[in-house]
């Protein structure tokens, strides 16, 4: 388990929420086009199939990150739940909860000095995983 895949992790969750948003969106305007095409001047060729399409490539998309993301998130889980408290402690506050350094050290109560070798023992320790 590496750094990167840790902040993928966050990553992937957070880019599934744009394209969830994305599709209601596309929700909304398929549910306001017609099917009819519109010649009216100013309005795009956009046709009510051309909105459907563009759902289903993202719904495409949504599901194989989804599956991604699963995979990824039951490793994660796994390997985080292997460290010790504190350790485990502070990476689900870095990589999962997405807060800032300042934040943990804050709610841990820890110097920055004394969270980042906390930090990094936890890394050498998910890298053996």
């Amino acid at each position: 388990m590496t750094k990167h895949e840790l902040r993928r992790y966050r990553w992937l969750a957070q880019s599934n929420a744009a394209l969830l948003a994305r599709l209601d969106v596309l929700r909304a305007k398929a549910e306001r086009t017609t099917h009819a095409p519109s010649l009216a001047p100013g309005h795009g060729p956009e046709s009510w199939e051309d909105v459907v399409a563009e759902m289903a490539d993202i719904a495409d998309v949504l599901h194989q990150r989804v599956l991604e993301e699963l995979a990824l998130m039951r490793r994660i889980d796994a390997a985080v739940r292997s460290l010790p408290d504190r350790e485990r402690a502070v990476i689900e506050a870095r990589y999962i909860d997405g807060k800032r350094w300042e934040q943990i050290a804050l709610e841990f109560n820890y110097s920055w000095q004394h969270l980042h070798k906390i930090h990094a023992a936890a890394l050498r320790f998910l890298s053996e995983k």
